[in-house]
């Protein structure tokens, strides 16, 4: 009886003290969580500040290069604690744009699953037209999942839905193509270690996304695209050759 009496004690002591703990991680100042953690968390050009609440639900101000500025909040699911791993709901809004999704993060692993939302031109544009482009409409997301070995991704997908409209790209003949574009789509995916999106019109593609782990980020828009814009191409080109390719170091 004795024995099982001591047990007991060390059962409920230990019951306890871990109670303790996830209390104590849960309602930690999220400023403070955050000080612990910054240095591990190396994303180029993206900047954290004004971090505020709770590691258990708070809010944080994000922006990346001359995107406008995210409000991202966050609500953590105290149990998934005890598996050793934290299960977060977020939501990011500000300038044309809002998304919203979920977040496990684990050891080595971490994962963003059924992001939607929308991402307005005006979000768009705050970048493109650094490189001599400008978009209109809307891109609708739905389902976009990402999982990374905190080095880099290891697989993604989803869907993403453009509602069409004027486009400006750079032409180095004329300044600039102006394309009025019907509605496309863009299916995300992971090809080696290369994270990709195919842009199709009517399931033919018109426009190659990627970008390599080495950082660089690759646009290419075939000649399909010009066709549908109705505007003679300066040099003859099938369909699904590419007519004009951009490329940025963005990581």
């Amino acid at each position: 009886m004795k024995s099982l009496g001591m047990k007991s004690l060390a059962l409920y002591l230990g019951t306890a003290i871990v109670s303790c703990m996830v209390f104590a991680i849960i309602y930690a100042p999220a400023p403070l969580a955050w000080r612990l953690v910054e240095s591990h968390v190396k994303i180029p050009d993206l900047a954290i500040y004004s971090i505020d609440g709770s590691v258990w639900e708070g809010t944080a101000q994000l922006q990346y290069r001359a995107f406008p500025v995210s409000t991202l909040q966050w609500s953590l699911v105290p149990s998934s604690l005890l598996s050793l791993r934290a299960d977060l709901a977020l939501v990011a809004t500000g300038a044309g744009h809002r998304l919203a999704g979920s977040a496990s993060i684990g050891s080595g692993v971490t994962s963003m699953a059924d992001i939607t939302g929308y991402l307005h031109s005006d979000y768009i544009n705050a970048m493109a037209t650094n490189h001599g482009m400008q978009f209109s409409g809307q891109i609708d997301l739905a389902g976009v999942t990402v999982t990374t070995d905190n080095a880099w991704f290891i697989a993604a997908s989803g869907e993403l839905e453009w509602t069409g409209g004027l486009v400006l790209l750079p032409d180095p003949n004329r300044g600039q193509y102006a394309l009025d574009l019907p509605p496309m789509s863009g299916d995300l995916a992971l090809e080696g270690e290369t994270l990709t999106l195919l842009v199709t019109q009517q399931r033919l593609p018109v426009i190659d996304v990627a970008l390599a782990r080495s950082g660089w980020a690759t646009l290419g828009f075939r000649a399909r695209l010009i066709e549908l814009a109705g505007l003679p191409l300066a040099v003859p080109a099938a369909p699904d050759d590419a007519v004009l390719i951009v490329e940025e170091k963005i990581l």
